[in-house]
């Protein structure tokens, strides 16, 4: 899979609390991965990959303004969606 810095930012800082992945129309890949960080805060990263492992997006977001981690991953989910349809 064809993955940007962000990806690779968001895994050095260590591993993910809660993960989304999904199998999309044509073949493609939707993956967002979160983690609660020090003083209650989250970060989460998310990704949507064509059939053939190219990116189609890739977002990387640090203090994300939600109450839990599943909502930061269905914010996350909605951010990406228009990238999403028959990847």
């Amino acid at each position: 899979m064809e993955r940007s810095d962000c990806y690779y930012d968001f895994i050095a800082t260590g591993q993910h609390d809660a993960s989304h992945e999904e199998d999309l129309p044509g073949g493609g890949y939707l993956q967002i991965l979160g983690r609660e960080t020090g003083l209650k805060g989250i970060e989460v990263f998310g990704g949507v990959y064509k059939a053939d492992g190219s990116r189609a997006a890739e977002e990387h977001f640090v203090d994300v303004e939600t109450d839990t981690l599943d909502a930061a991953i269905d914010l996350m989910k909605a951010r990406l969606s228009a990238h999403t349809d028959g990847k």
